[in-house]
């Protein structure tokens, strides 16, 4: 069984974990000029999440 501690660490491991794919295709864009779906297939972000990602970059 899990405690609270257990489970609020994994859930901002889990958003620090997105926040970092999230800069990291903001710079691929921004550093070689590709678009979004380049930069998230180079850093082999499955397809099925491309829209959410899509969805952060776009409230940034």
């Amino acid at each position: 069984m899990y405690n609270l501690g257990d489970i609020l660490e994994r859930e901002y491991t889990a958003k620090g974990m997105v926040k970092g794919v999230v800069t990291s295709i903001k710079n691929l864009m921004k550093n070689t000029g590709w678009p979004i779906e380049r930069a998230m297939a180079t850093l082999g972000v499955p397809k099925e999440e491309w829209s959410k990602y899509a969805e952060l970059l776009a409230e940034q």
